[in-house]
């Protein structure tokens, strides 16, 4: 292995062994919203801005999208294709 591998993969596992310890600093709403899970790409809602409901996913390609609820995920069952990726895209940007 070259240096600046080493120093990438010292870099990421650092910033992963952080992250673990710091945890979550966003603080839930009520019992019906969480922080979104490790596997949803997203916190927030992409229609309404509101904090992800736990149980609320849909699977995108190899993703897991995070809504506020089961009206949010009605509306994504009737965006077409394209208009999926630019929401996934404006989540995975930031």
């Amino acid at each position: 292995m070259n240096g600046k591998s080493v120093r990438w993969i010292t870099a990421t596992m650092l910033t992963a062994g952080i992250s673990m310890l710091t945890g979550c600093s966003n603080e839930k709403t009520d019992g019906a919203t969480a922080s979104a899970s490790p596997s949803v790409i997203n916190s927030t809602c992409p229609f309404s801005g509101k904090p992800v409901a736990k149980d609320v996913t849909v699977a995108y390609k190899d993703k897991a999208v995070g809504f506020c609820c089961k009206g949010c995920e009605s509306e994504w069952a009737k965006m077409s294709d394209a208009d999926r990726a630019a929401k996934v895209a404006t989540m995975t940007a930031k």
